[in-house]
């Protein structure tokens, strides 16, 4: 028996389908499982510390180049 239902996907849906012997890179796909949370992907991870990372990074950078810019006048 498969893990995923995947009568669940509509058969229009162009962009989602469901992983099977053939597909390849599946380590792209939702299979890290997360408990009491859901199952994700490497890319839902990327996600989360990109939003985790923006705006302090861009605090930081804006700081920086305000520091730089003050010593040079």
């Amino acid at each position: 028996m498969p893990a995923g239902n995947c009568s669940l996907i509509d058969p229009e849906d162009f962009i989602h389908s469901c992983m099977t012997v053939g597909t390849h890179m599946k380590f792209l796909a939702d299979w890290i499982v997360v408990r009491h949370s859901g199952i994700y992907s490497l890319g839902d991870f990327l996600e989360l510390a990109c939003d985790a990372t923006f705006w302090p990074g861009l605090i930081l950078w804006v700081g920086m180049v305000l520091r730089d810019y003050n010593k040079k006048y």
